[in-house]
């Protein structure tokens, strides 16, 4: 974003292939040079909802959300036009997309399986720690089973 500059009249910025954290981190840097007028086109491969949380809080509202599957990965992408008004959203809707909770496509509960699974595994793994840290396995198990309510409708 350095690159952009007032007088190039850019409508549309697109950033991708990164995770959500690093794209925030771009947008900060660059927060300056937007005229706050700029469509934004993102695709984190992780973190999507540290994305939906800086569009909040910089006055952007998600307009669209794509989830689609190919050659083996998942990709998420949203778009977000500048608001007058604020847009809130709840923690649930950060966390799995206010549009793709709406739609709940094979896809978004083909992703949110998998977390699912990943989260079984390192629970079960902490379980069996000498040590096993409970706040932790608490914190894994409940996020486990807010995928399985919100997503898999399975609570």
């Amino acid at each position: 974003m350095a690159a952009i500059k007032p007088e190039d009249q850019i409508d549309t910025i697109t950033i991708a292939g990164m995770g959500g954290t690093l794209i925030t981190q771009i947008l900060d840097a660059g927060v300056d040079r937007l005229r706050h007028e700029e469509r934004l086109i993102l695709q984190p491969n992780v973190g999507e909802d540290n994305v939906r949380q800086w569009l909040q809080n910089h006055d952007y509202g998600i307009i669209a959300e794509r989830i689609l599957a190919e050659d083996g990965h998942i990709y998420e992408i949203i778009v977000a036009d500048p608001v007058d008004t604020p847009t809130t959203f709840n923690p649930t809707q950060l966390k799995f997309g206010p549009f793709l909770l709406q739609e709940k496509s094979p896809v978004l509960q083909d992703k949110w399986r998998k977390e699912q699974a990943r989260l079984d595994d390192v629970i079960a793994t902490m379980q069996h720690a000498q040590q096993a840290p409970q706040a932790k396995i608490d914190a894994f198990i409940a996020q486990r089973n807010q995928i399985q309510e919100v997503i898999l409708n399975e609570g």
